[in-house]
């Protein structure tokens, strides 16, 4: 955590950039929620949380902050 805040990643590849991105859809992001929910929950964790992703093609990652903006 940096400065109090949770950050959950969730890792996408393909072999193109549009393809890895465009695999991160709204139910995806929904289910994703959720289960970070249920576990800051379950962690009795009353804490802030941003979810980030990281785009993997070839042998170039890209990390794009705060994805659910």
């Amino acid at each position: 955590s940096k400065e109090g805040v949770y950050h959950f990643c969730e890792v996408k590849s393909a072999q193109d950039y549009e393809t890895a991105v465009n695999n991160i859809n709204p139910s995806k992001l929904s289910k994703l929620k959720r289960s970070v929910d249920y576990y800051l929950q379950t962690k009795k964790l009353n804490t802030v949380y941003v979810i980030d992703a990281l785009i993997v093609v070839d042998n170039h990652i890209e990390f794009l902050e705060n994805i659910t903006l």
